[in-house]
């Protein structure tokens, strides 16, 4: 008996978790021989933890940090946990960001901006997570993809290409599921309409004008009937009060148009908008049927014509040498075009909107939705052209009938623009 006892004692002191004081269950494999023994877990480069890290700042928690190459493992290394922010120099234009900003903070000091660009989503080291975060000190700057990943500019916008970060804000950008990317802001995101560095209109129309052919508050526009066309203010109803109704006469081939007062004389310097960026133009219309219609909203050189030679714009016109089925996006040069097009066209209220972010890359958007957009070199997702317009122009609406000897009419319920980062004082 007491031999069996004596057996009995040592088989449970040879189980796992019982021979060792490890407070493992005692179903537990067996742990490594070599795990007390063995220094090599501690301390070498590419095996684990390094050894014992820095004795400053005092009372501040350290962490480990790897940095693989994609081949071995990196050596491991003591750090303080949190964002330290990276400077981009003063007279640096434009910055491509690079895997090693991501979990990092980029400060932007130039006085006239700059223009970054961010790698596509799940390519290379942009996989998930990535946080990075802005802090725009100097000119209103820009973010632009690279060739098919969009931003949402607020959690809840719609995709874009381009978004602008301006000059006083704070901005987190997160790369989401979908490998798109969110903009989050913080800080003062509305410059103030004191700023010198801002020009800005926003047209309501009310209902009666403002004096013979102006119409509008605040910043009236100019009317008139084109070519046996007229221009009228109508009640609306809720949201659109009262609006401008252009219409062409019953004799084919005439139009109605309206403009936005020209700033000033010599070629209008303001509007030279192929050439500069930072601008951004706005229209809430509608079209009154979608037959033996010519409809254009964007920037016209020239004010006598339904289409002049140059300019950007988004149309709808049947005439039968374009035959638009979709609302499309065209930019001219010398009556050389280029055209996108992109949205099916209906009888709705739209807010059609014509901007740039980088200079010679232009944006269309319809109801907030970036649906195209044109430089010269087809980069960034935008279609190549090189009918980006460099004469000046104005913001301008037309509403024309086609050869068919009928009235169309065109809805014209607000307008408004703005130019941002003008060398002013």
């Amino acid at each position: 008996m007491k031999l069996a006892l004596l057996v009995l004692v040592c088989v449970f002191a040879a189980l796992p978790g019982l021979a060792q004081n490890t407070g493992l269950p005692n179903d537990a494999p067996p742990l490594p021989s070599n795990l007390y023994t063995t220094p090599s877990y501690i301390g070498t480069s590419g095996s684990g933890l390094p050894a014992g890290g820095g004795t400053t700042p005092a009372n501040r928690a350290q962490v480990v940090t790897e940095t693989p190459n994609g081949t071995t493992q990196g050596t491991g290394a003591w750090a303080l946990p949190g964002d330290s922010p990276t400077d981009r120099g003063s007279g640096e234009a434009s910055y491509t960001i690079a895997v090693t900003d991501i979990g990092t903070s980029i400060r932007e000091t130039n006085v006239n901006g700059e223009a970054f660009t961010i790698p596509d989503g799940n390519t290379n080291g942009f996989v998930l997570p990535v946080n990075i975060g802005f802090i725009i000190e100097g000119g209103t700057s820009t973010i632009t993809r690279t060739t098919s990943s969009q931003f949402r500019c607020t959690p809840n916008g719609p995709l874009a290409n381009t978004c602008t970060l301006n000059p006083g804000a704070q901005y987190i950008l997160k790369e989401t599921s979908d490998f798109n990317y969110t903009l989050s802001v913080a800080g003062d995101t509305n410059p103030s309409p004191q700023d010198d560095k801002i020009w800005s209109y926003s047209t309501e129309f009310g209902t009666v004008a403002f004096s013979t052919n102006l119409y509008g508050f605040s910043a009236p526009w100019q009317c008139s009937g084109g070519t046996n066309g007229t221009v009228a203010i109508s009640n609306g109803s809720w949201p659109y009060f009262a609006y401008l109704q252009m219409t062409s006469s019953a004799t084919a081939s005439s139009f109605a148009q309206c403009a936005f007062p020209q700033v000033s004389t010599n070629a209008n310097p303001h509007a030279l908008y192929g050439s500069n960026t930072g601008w951004d133009f706005t229209w809430v219309a509608a079209l009154a049927q979608t037959t033996n219609t010519r409809a254009y909203f964007g920037l016209f050189s020239a004010n006598a014509a339904v289409r002049p030679t140059d300019g950007m714009w988004i149309r709808y016109d049947t005439n039968a040498t374009f035959n638009d089925t979709k609302f499309t996006f065209e930019t001219c040069k010398a009556s050389a075009c280029t055209i996108i097009a992109q949205l099916n066209v209906d009888t709705n209220f739209h807010r059609f909107e014509i901007k740039s972010t980088v200079v010679g890359t232009i944006d269309f958007f319809i109801d907030n939705a970036n649906h195209g957009c044109f430089n010269s070199g087809g980069t960034g997702g935008c279609t190549a052209s090189a009918n980006i317009p460099t004469v000046a122009e104005l913001p301008t609406v037309v509403a024309g009938n086609d050869t068919t000897a009928s009235a169309s009419l065109v809805n014209f319920n607000r307008a408004a623009g703005t130019i941002t980062g003008l060398a002013r004082p």
